[in-house]
């Protein structure tokens, strides 16, 4: 009988351990997986071009690589600075290589089937002067209207954009069909006009830097599509003004300054907060980022388009006069064009509230 128990002790043993969750490796079929998992990488320093990358590698247990075949499929990473997630199902590209444009530490963790790494690892990307002297924001005009049910969701994805994209982004809402659309010609608004040339019909949608067209409303497609463009076109100029407003009227005096030598322009969007709609249709109760001015050129070079040597400057002069200009609501944007693979785009925008101004920003 005593032996009897103490088998019976024995047993009850093993199955309290087999039940704790510890796993032998040696007891799992060939390729399957084991925690715990570890995170590792190949390089911790990499050139701030986009171009230089360090690769991402989790293992498990025993050694086994996750980060690729099927096994990527369950991987997560996340960039601790830049909050961003990047998913082996829903990433764009490959989110085991880690690439950047800004200047920084980058602390990254990362996920296998939901279970977190044990460890974490730094990047450090540097040099960004080198391949962009000046800090760059992607122009995004956003074409919306106070009737339309569906640009809320815009707004919010905008809204709640990552502090890496609101750094790097300036947001001008044209409207269309409402109190706050500008007229363009003898039949339509800017709002429009902007939709045609990126032949959409649907509200709301998003233009950014006159390159890229898209109605996607997360907030992961818009970091995607600011990153994309951050990527593909480094600024080739920087922007510094000025401003005073008297009676209603705006000068700004701007100056120009080109990193790489080619044909600019300079374009000047007024812009205003705290707009509250009076139409019964409206579907926010307040709207911001309303551009209740522009000039001409928004959307393409002016006859009057000028050259710049690298590290030259021009100076200019932009007016503008409206009874609904205020130092509290109104901010301008300035904003440079330039031609890149035969099409014209926004090399870079600052914004200032009215009456201020603004110096060059430099990475």
């Amino acid at each position: 009988m005593h032996k009897f128990k103490q088998i019976l002790l024995l047993l009850a043993a093993t199955s309290l351990a087999s039940c704790s969750g510890n796993v032998d490796p040696d007891d799992v079929a060939p390729g399957t997986p084991v925690a715990p998992y570890t995170l590792s990488v190949d390089k911790t320093v990499i050139e701030s071009d986009g171009a230089d990358e360090a690769t991402l590698v989790i293992t498990d247990a025993n050694g086994l690589v996750l980060t690729e075949g099927n096994y990527m499929r369950q991987v997560s990473f996340h960039i601790e600075e830049t909050d961003e997630w990047r998913s082996g199902m829903g990433y764009e590209g490959d989110p085991e290589k880690f690439s950047s444009i800004v200047d920084g530490t980058y602390t990254i963790s990362a996920m296998f089937t939901g279970e977190e790494c044990g460890n974490k690892v730094t990047v450090t990307s540097q040099n960004r002067k080198k391949y962009e002297l000046f800090h760059k924001n992607v122009a995004i005009y956003r074409l919306t209207g106070t009737w339309c049910q569906y640009c809320p969701y815009m707004t919010e994805a905008l809204n709640n954009v990552n502090e890496y994209t609101k750094d790097h982004s300036i947001v001008l809402e044209f409207h269309n069909g409402d109190e706050y659309s500008l007229p363009y010609g003898m039949t339509m608004d800017m709002a429009a006009y902007l939709n045609s040339r990126f032949n959409s019909n649907a509200y709301p949608y998003c233009i950014y830097s006159m390159t890229e067209g898209s109605g996607d409303r997360t907030v992961n497609d818009i970091q995607r599509l600011v990153k994309a463009r951050l990527f593909e076109h480094p600024a080739c100029t920087g922007i510094k003004a000025s401003s005073t407003l008297s009676d209603g009227k705006l000068v700004v005096n701007a100056t120009v300054k080109a990193s790489v030598s080619g044909k600019y322009d300079l374009g000047m969007a007024i812009l205003k907060d705290n707009c509250i709609p009076t139409s019964a249709s409206a579907y926010e109760d307040v709207y911001n980022d309303v551009v209740i001015g522009a000039s001409g050129n928004f959307h393409a070079m002016a006859t009057d388009a000028f050259d710049l040597q690298a590290n030259a400057e021009k100076e200019l002069v932009k007016e503008w006069e409206s009874d609904k200009l205020d130092e509290d609501d109104c901010r301008v944007v300035l904003f440079t064009l330039r031609e890149a693979d035969g099409k014209v785009l926004i090399d870079n925008a600052v914004d200032f509230k009215v009456g201020k101004g603004v110096e060059y920003r430099y990475n």
